[in-house]
């Protein structure tokens, strides 16, 4: 009994930890850096369609989105979709933001991050930020 009772938690473990699936694909991404509650920056990606890069002063650029364009996108934070990010903060007053997934009929799932994390994968997740923002002006420059 008891080793069914580990087989079980492991297989429920590994579903809960599998990645959405291109089925589940959500249809619209942001990125928003925020700070002492004002957006700094906010990108919204639908999964093909119009894009939307709004900057500090409220101006806003729309470009094109192609779903091959959105699925690199999405692939950058493939490993946090879904799952559960915690940070230990050192500098409390520093810039935060989210990176969300929007699926129609569902609540939005996200990432929640800011510039003080310094514990688990927050090297990780500050990367692929990096990498994202670079992608991102990118689509927006080449409209």
């Amino acid at each position: 009994m008891r080793r069914f009772a580990l087989i079980a938690a492991a297989v429920t473990a590994c579903l809960t930890a599998l990645p959405a699936t291109a089925q589940d694909a959500p249809a619209g991404m942001t990125l928003v850096w925020k700070s002492w509650g004002n957006r700094l920056v906010e990108w919204t990606l639908p999964r093909g369609g119009e894009g939307r890069y709004v900057n500090r002063e409220g101006e806003t650029v729309i470009f094109p989105v192609t779903t091959d364009q959105f699925d690199r996108f999405r692939a950058l934070f493939a490993p946090y979709e879904g799952v559960p990010f915690r940070c230990e903060r050192v500098i409390t007053d520093g810039a935060y933001g989210s990176v969300i997934w929007s699926r129609p009929g569902q609540a939005d799932e996200s990432l929640n991050f800011d510039a003080g994390c310094t514990s688990g994968d927050a090297t990780d997740v500050f990367q692929r930020l990096e990498q994202a923002e670079a992608m991102l002006n990118g689509f927006k420059d080449a409209r």
